[in-house]
């Protein structure tokens, strides 16, 4: 899996936490056509990787601890690898607070 560029941990996770407020503000952020949208794309991705709902929860569950806890993110990263998602070279390296915010917030709108 291809990392994208280390965006500013405190801009990751005041985006998650904005995605998270919305989400939680009702019915009409979940409903809207950029969240349909957003469900779909996650949903052509997952059938593409072969990842379901289940890994996918468990992958946003860990991306959410490993934004509170950096000593979580070894845990999220090899369960990338066990799902395939990524490969040893993914495992080294600085925290993605991107990739965190993206698999937390995915989690959410499955």
């Amino acid at each position: 899996m291809a990392m994208l560029p280390q965006p500013n941990r405190n801009v990751a996770m005041q985006q998650n936490a904005d995605v998270m407020q919305a989400m939680q503000g009702g019915g009409g952020a979940m409903n809207n056509p950029q969240t349909q949208q957003a469900r779909e794309m996650i949903m052509q991705l997952m059938e593409q990787t072969g990842l379901n709902a289940n890994q996918l929860k468990e992958l946003g569950k860990l991306a959410e601890m490993s934004i509170q806890d950096q000593q979580v993110y070894p845990m999220f990263m090899e369960r990338l690898r066990r799902f395939g998602l990524s490969d040893a070279e993914g495992l080294r390296g600085d925290i993605d607070y991107q990739a965190l915010a993206i698999f937390a917030t995915a989690a959410k709108l499955i």
